[in-house]
Formats: structure tokens, C-alpha cells, sequence
């Protein structure tokens, strides 16, 4: 029992998800439709030519406003209801064209002679097809028809006689056109001819040959799109590339919908309307492409601005270009006086390596020229380009060429060349190469001046080695000096005694710190004496002279006594040093 409740609710389950599929595709299937009304409305609202549909009984269902202007009518409402058959001219006109469209199913550019409101006749040229359901039954019938008039005026090149509607397509470089699925022709009406750079009539000449004017990239993309919107009866919105008389290729935007079909339910026809949107789709993919540049260059300048390495920069800067332009060659100098060596290269060419460009004297190619000049150089066929003087390119393969100074303060320090072995208009991306090569001058100096710093610290270091060795050498011969040597601040506070002080006076190193050499004073010398020697040394000379001083055990001894003065590069006394000899035994010997 319990099982079986279990799977109730499981089976409730999956009911209502299925049941809220079914909601979302409903709800899909109404979105679309309405987007398809809404268009399709749309279409009939400003269609220039008469648009109309009935049911089975010919009773007029639906109409463009410019039926209801065409005919003298304030507006569509009084149009709906009427008969179609009020409106023709003749009733054996009607019942012909009837005929015709029965036995067809279609019928084109069929000119017939109407009536306005006020009864007056007026030729025309419809185009109409019958309506049917999936069973076959009639359901009424669709169609266009034109005022011979108008169309003679909108083949006028002249604009007087226009409409303010045909005014208003012709400015936003919009046309109509109409398929015929079941041949493969298509009609373009004079706005489309014009926007391909045709004469009015020359489109229509191709026929069924109109997707020659297609670019190959699109073709096949416009076949299956359009197959598979008109079986589903959605409207169909395309960009595409058409061929222009002078052999250009132009952006368009094809906009429509099936508007009738065969007895099985076959799609027969489509109609809808072409809009030019070059100079809109060429400035987007410009932006697009200078979006794409920033990202990466963002992406290389902040790789370039952490890294060190003179060769982790230059792979960083020749993997940007590659990637984003792939060209057959590029290559990176780093300058040095007045050559430039090469760095890095990457190329697709088996004729070159890395010697061909080792070193290039500034002048005698294109890159080294740039370098010199300070300023890019492009050429889109170096082979014929006098500028450059070395063969390595032209014989390479090589075709179009950029060549860009990479500098810092207006010094050059190296220069960034690509090369395509087809010609190639590099100066069309020159803003994004200037870029690129100064963020490879920023990375080339940081580099560099890594390097620079490297070798200043190495330098420090050997020099600072030397000095410790060197100190250590002097203070070896100070500690063992037989000579008593002691080291004051500018005031006379002793600093440092070497062991022969000790040895001598019999006062240890720390007791002497911080002492005053007067601890030595033996009072046989007068103040005269002492000022003498204050006045040398202060005076920034060497005082000598033989002193009388007492031990720490009081006993008296003789000294001969060099005190010098030190000296800093400002030229201010920093301490005074007395070397010290003691000549004890020679003044006995004397006396």
C-alpha cells in the first residue's frame, strides 16, 4: 500500500512537471507569435502598396492603411466587410481573375482595372495567392496590388512625385523585396537596386541567379536560417554580405516571412524588406575589434609590468601579436647604439630563423628605418618597396610589412616588425600596434633596468666584498700593531683602544670607552702644551710630539704621538686617531 501511494505521488510529479513544460513552451510558442504579429502588423502598416486578405467569400478581412487611401476611404475600418468584387471595374474581370487564381493557386503581377470610391476606373498590377488549410480547404485569399502610376513614379529617379513613405524608406536606406520559393526567383523593388549600386530593373534581370550576389560565407547560412524559419512560419531576421555592382561587399539586413504556401502546406513565397546597416555593422565590429585590442593589451600590460625577465617580455609581446594577428613573421629588436639586435621572432616561414635578422644596422631595412625616424612605416608590397635595402623579406616570401619604433622619452631602445607573406594593409590596425609597441617599450625599460640593477647590486656586492676584506686586513694590523692606537669622537671620547693600549697603559677596552684620553695625564706637561695640540688637530693638521702619561698602576712612561684629525667629504672633523709608540727606554737611555 505504501508503494503504491509512493508512486501515485511520483507520477503526480512528473505530471505537473510536464504540465509546466508544456506551460513554457506555450508561453515560448505565444511570445514568438506575438513577435511574428507585431512584425507582421508592422509590415502591413507601411507597406506602400495595397495590401489586402479575405475569406472564403471574398469578404475583405484585413487591409494597409494605404488601401484605404488608395481607394478614398478616411480609414481601413470602412474597407473591412466590403466585397472585393465591389471594387473591380468589370465583374467579368473578377470572375477571370478567379479563375485564374483558382486553377494557379497564385498569380503574379496580373494587371486588372479597379474602381476608386468615387467610381472612377484605375489600372493596377496585383499579385495574389489562394489561402488554404492543411486539409485543402479555401480559406480566403491574400494579395498585393500597386498602382501602375506608382510604380512608374517610383522607377522615376526624380523625387517630386513621391510619397512621404516612399521618401521615408529611400532615407533609411530601406527596400522590399519578394521570393518566390518554388522557382528560386526574387523581385527587388528600385530602393534595394539603388543600395547595391544597380539600376532599377538590373536585379530583377538575375532571376533566380540573385544569391550569386551573396557572399560564400553567408550562403549557406541564408539557405538553412530561411528554411527553417519559413517551415515553422517564423519571421526571418539575417545579416548578410551582398556584392555590389563595383564588386564591394555591403552589409544588409534582411527582414521577412512566408506569405504563402502550396496546397500541402509547403512554403510558397516570402516577402519582407532589405535595410542597409554597412556603415552600422562596420563601425560595430571597429568598436568591437578596439574592445578586443584593449583586453589585450590590458592583459599584455600587466604580464609585461610584473615580469623582469628581458625574455619573459619579449614572448609576451610577440605571443600578443600572433595570437591577435597572426602574421607570418614577427620579430622584436632591442637597440644598442646605432644597431639593433634581435630579441625574439616567431614566424611561419621556413626560409627564416632567428640568424637571418640578428643584427641590423639602423637604415638598411624598414625596421631599423622606423627606429631612426621614430615613426611607423607600413608597406604593402616591400618587394617593390625601394625603402628597403635588405633582402632577407623579399627573398623569404615576405609581401606587406609594419614596422614600428619602440621608444622611451623620445630615445629609441628597439623595434617591432611583422611581416605577411600576402599583401596585408597593417596600417588599418596601427592604432593597436603604437600601443602595443609602447607597451613593449615599457617592459623592454623595466627589463633593462632590472638588468641594470642586477648588475649595480653585484657591482655593491663585489665592492663591498673588497672593503670588508680590506677592513678586516686593517683591523688584523691594528689588533697586532705594536704601536698603541686609540680613536676619539670630535669631543676626545675615546671610541676604541687596540690591545697594545691595553698591553701599555694597563686600562682594558671597556674601561677606556667613553673615557677622555686625560685619564692618561701625568701633570707634567703645562696647559700651553695641551692648547698647542688642541688648536693643530682642530685646525684639521697632524699634531706630533713626544707626551709624558701614567699607567693605571701609576708608574710614567714616555710616548712618541702622531694625532691626526678625520675628516667627512664635507670636510667636517667625524674623529681623531693617535697612533702611539712607546720610547720609554730610549729617553732613560738619554737621560
Amino acid at each position: 500500500m505504501t508503494q503504491r501511494t509512493t508512486m501515485t505521488n511520483q507520477e503526480l510529479l512528473a505530471e505537473l512537471q510536464d504540465l509546466r513544460r508544456q506551460v513554457q513552451e506555450l508561453e515560448k510558442d505565444m511570445a514568438v507569435q506575438a513577435e511574428s504579429e507585431k512584425t507582421y502588423r508592422s509590415a502591413i502598416e507601411n507597406i506602400p502598396d495595397i495590401y489586402y486578405r479575405t475569406d472564403a467569400e471574398g469578404v475583405i478581412i484585413l487591409a494597409s492603411p494605404s488601401a484605404a487611401d488608395f481607394f478614398g476611404f478616411d480609414c481601413v475600418d470602412e474597407l473591412i466587410g466590403r466585397k472585393v468584387e465591389d471594387f473591380y471595374h468589370s465583374p467579368e474581370d473578377r470572375q477571370a481573375f478567379l479563375a485564374k487564381l483558382a486553377e494557379k493557386g497564385v498569380v503574379r503581377d496580373e494587371e486588372v482595372t479597379l474602381k476608386l470610391r468615387d467610381g472612377s476606373p484605375v489600372r493596377v498590377a496585383t499579385t495574389s495567392t489562394l489561402q488554404r488549410d492543411e486539409s485543402g480547404r479555401v480559406l480566403g485569399v491574400e494579395g498585393v496590388a500597386r498602382d501602375i502610376r506608382v510604380r512608374e513614379q517610383a522607377e522615376d529617379p526624380g523625387q517630386g512625385n513621391k510619397s512621404l513613405l516612399e521618401l521615408a524608406l529611400d532615407a533609411s536606406g530601406t527596400g522590399v523585396w519578394d521570393w518566390d520559393l518554388t522557382d528560386g526567383g526574387m523581385s527587388f523593388c528600385p530602393r534595394c537596386s539603388a543600395m547595391l549600386g544597380y539600376a532599377p530593373d538590373e536585379l530583377n534581370a538575375l532571376g533566380d541567379a540573385w544569391d550569386s550576389l551573396l557572399h560564400p560565407d553567408d550562403f549557406a547560412r541564408v539557405k538553412a536560417l530561411a528554411g527553417a524559419h519559413t517551415g515553422q512560419g517564423r519571421p526571418l531576421e539575417i545579416e548578410v554580405r551582398m556584392r555590389t555592382k563595383a564588386g564591394q561587399w555591403r552589409w544588409v539586413l534582411a527582414r521577412g516571412k512566408a506569405v504563402a504556401w502550396e496546397d500541402g502546406g509547403e512554403p510558397q513565397r516570402m516577402a519582407g524588406v532589405l535595410e542597409d546597416i554597412h556603415d552600422k555593422r562596420v563601425g560595430r565590429e571597429r568598436m568591437e575589434a578596439r574592445f578586443e585590442e584593449l583586453q589585450a593589451l590590458g592583459s599584455l600590460s600587466t604580464g609585461v609590468a610584473l615580469s623582469t625577465s628581458m625574455d619573459d617580455v619579449v614572448n609576451a609581446v610577440l605571443d600578443n601579436v600572433v595570437e591577435f594577428l597572426a602574421p607570418d613573421l614577427a620579430v622584436l629588436f632591442i637597440g644598442r647604439e646605432e644597431s639593433m639586435e634581435l630579441a625574439g621572432a616567431r614566424t611561419t616561414l621556413p626560409t627564416l630563423d632567428n640568424d637571418t635578422f640578428h643584427q641590423r644596422k639602423l637604415g638598411d631595412c624598414l625596421c631599423s628605418m622606423a627606429a631612426q625616424s621614430t615613426s611607423p612605416m607600413f608597406s604593402l608590397n616591400v618587394r617593390h618597396d625601394p625603402r628597403c635595402e635588405a633582402g632577407e623579406c623579399k627573398l623569404s616570401g615576405i609581401s606587406s610589412v609594419a614596422c614600428l619604433p619602440m621608444l622611451s622619452r623620445g630615445k629609441v631602445i628597439g623595434g617591432l616588425g611583422l611581416g605577411s607573406e600576402r599583401e596585408r594593409d597593417f596600417s588599418a590596425r596601427e592604432p593597436y600596434l603604437q600601443s602595443l609597441a609602447a607597451v613593449a617599450s615599457t617592459g623592454v625599460v623595466n627589463a633593462l633596468l632590472h638588468q641594470d640593477a642586477l648588475r649595480h647590486a653585484k657591482s655593491l656586492e663585489a665592492e663591498v666584498a673588497a672593503r670588508t676584506e680590506a677592513l678586516t686586513k686593517f683591523r688584523n694590523a691594528v689588533e697586532h700593531s705594536s704601536a698603541s692606537i686609540v680613536i676619539t669622537d670630535p669631543q676626545g671620547c675615546i671610541e676604541y683602544v687596540n690591545p697594545y693600549f691595553t698591553k701599555l697603559t694597563g686600562y682594558t677596552l671597556d674601561e677606556a670607552l667613553g673615557q677622555n684620553p686625560r685619564i692618561l695625564k701625568s701633570g707634567d706637561h703645562d696647559p700651553a702644551f695641551y692648547r698647542d695640540m688642541w688648536s693643530t688637530i682642530l685646525a684639521k693638521e697632524t699634531w706630533r710630539g713626544e707626551i709624558r702619561n701614567r699607567r693605571k698602576d701609576g708608574a710614567l712612561y714616555w710616548e712618541d704621538a702622531t694625532i691626526s684629525p678625520l675628516v667627512d667629504p664635507d670636510g667636517k672633523i667625524t674623529n681623531f686617531v693617535a697612533v702611539k709608540e712607546d720610547i720609554t727606554a730610549r729617553k732613560e737611555q738619554e737621560a
